[in-house]
Parts: structure tokens; C-alpha cells; sequence
């Protein structure tokens, strides 16, 4: 079945600093990603890529129609929410990860609980600024297979590197291929991802991971560029 090809969905904010530049900035990711689409659609395992904006009123359904797409077909998924991203403190103390979307600002750490019954097949990854940071509470509310985000201030370039690489590293795990073990092929992905070569971009990006209950932080305090 068509279906079953589908292997990652990608919602993405505009990069613009403010309302103004809505229409004048014309950064995206959504080249980089097409162009690995077509790389993986060469081999024996094609993986089909979805790719649409990322809407505060919407991203919710968006990710249930996805996993719904997905869900008879038996190997991983990947979730990429990218947008600019901060962590602020609410009146109680607490800190809420919060992502900039089209429509306005989207509350990630209270919104991904409506979801976190669906997520045991899939790899989320939080490509924002600051986000990541202590991604263990993050994975308890989402319930997902594995997550990956940056705790640093990041570019979106170097960002979107790291991502696209580990993409591919899951390609090479079979993590994308029908009956594997994809929570191994997900381990081994991102084990390679904090190893040589890709270590310094890790540490550089302030890469964090959790796996199941695993959790790891790689960070770099003596560069940061802005997300």
C-alpha cells in the first residue's frame, strides 16, 4: 500500500524575526528535506516525506492524521516540529516550551499531552532554539520512541545538517524498513550521531537525546548563532 511508504512529516514556522517579515523571508527547510526525499526514493526502501506549516490551531490534528497515515505499516516514523522555539517561565515557575507557528505562539509542553498515547512508533524532533534542554520531562508527556532538540540558541542551517544526517544514519539502521527492530535502529542512529564525525556539530548544537527513559545531553557553551 501507498500508505505504508510515508515515513516522516515535517511542520515547519517561518523564520522570520516578526510579523513584518512574514512574507520577505523565505528561509526553509523544505528544499534541504525534498532533496534527501529524492536520495532515499533511489533505494530498495523509499521514504516518503509530508511537509506543511506549522499551525498553533492545527499541529495537533496534523500529527494524528499522520500517525492514522502510518499506523498498519510495521517500521518508524519521524516527527520534525521546526520553528523558532524558547523555554519561558509561567507565574508558577514552571518552564513551558514554546514554539512560534504561523498562526501564532503554540504551548508545547501542555499540547503534546493530548498526544502522547499515539507516539511509541515515532522519533520526535524539536528543531528550535533552547527547547531541548532537560528533554526527559518532555519525553514523559509525549511518550515517544525516542527524542532528539538543542538546548542552545542554534542556527537554522547547522540545525537542519544535523537532522538530515541523522536521517540518513536511520536509513542506513533500516530504521525506515518493514519488520525491524526500530527502537535497536533508532539506538544505533543516534549513538552515531554523538560519535565522530558528528560529535563537534552535537556538542556545537547542545544536542540532547532520550531514548525510552535514557537520557543524554551533549553541549558546546563556547559558540552560539541564533535561531
Amino acid at each position: 500500500m501507498v500508505r505504508s511508504q510515508y515515513g516522516v512529516l515535517i511542520l515547519e514556522g517561518n523564520w522570520g524575526e516578526d510579523e513584518t517579515a512574514y512574507l520577505t523571508d523565505s528561509r526553509s527547510t523544505s528544499r534541504l528535506y525534498a532533496a534527501l526525499e529524492d536520495l532515499l526514493s533511489l533505494g530498495s526502501r523509499p521514504v516518503k516525506f509530508i511537509q506543511r506549516p506549522l499551525l498553533a490551531g492545527h499541529f495537533v490534528e496534523d500529527i494524528r492524521n499522520f500517525v492514522s497515515l502510518t499506523k498498519d505499516q510495521d517500521r518508524g516514523t519521524v516527527i520534525i516540529l521546526s520553528a523558532h522555539g524558547s523555554r519561558r517561565k509561567t507565574k508558577t515557575g514552571k518552564k513551558r516550551r514554546v514554539l512560534q507557528a504561523l498562526d501564532g505562539k503554540l504551548n508545547l509542553s501542555l499540547q503534546i499531552k493530548d498526544i502522547g498515547d499515539i507516539l511509541g512508533k515515532t522519533i520526535m524532533v524539536l528543531d528550535s532554539c533552547e527547547i531541548g534542554e532537560r528533554l526527559g520531562l518532555f519525553q514523559r508527556a509525549a511518550k515517544a520512541l525516542a527524542v532528539i532538540g538543542f538546548s542552545e540558541d542554534v542556527g537554522w542551517v547547522e540545525s537542519a545538517v544535523f537532522i538530515l544526517a541523522f536521517l540518513d544514519k536511520l536509513d542506513d539502521y533500516k530504521y525506515f524498513s518493514n519488520k525491524t527492530d526500530i527502537r535497536h535502529a533508532a539506538t544505533e542512529a543516534i549513538k552515531a550521531m554523538w560519535s565522530p564525525p558528528y560529535k563537534s556539530l552535537a556538542e556545537h548544537l547542545g544536542a540532547e537525546k532520550v531514548i525510552g527513559n535514557e537520557t543524554d545531553r551533549v553541549i558546546d557553551r563556547s559558540r552560539k548563532t541564533t535561531r
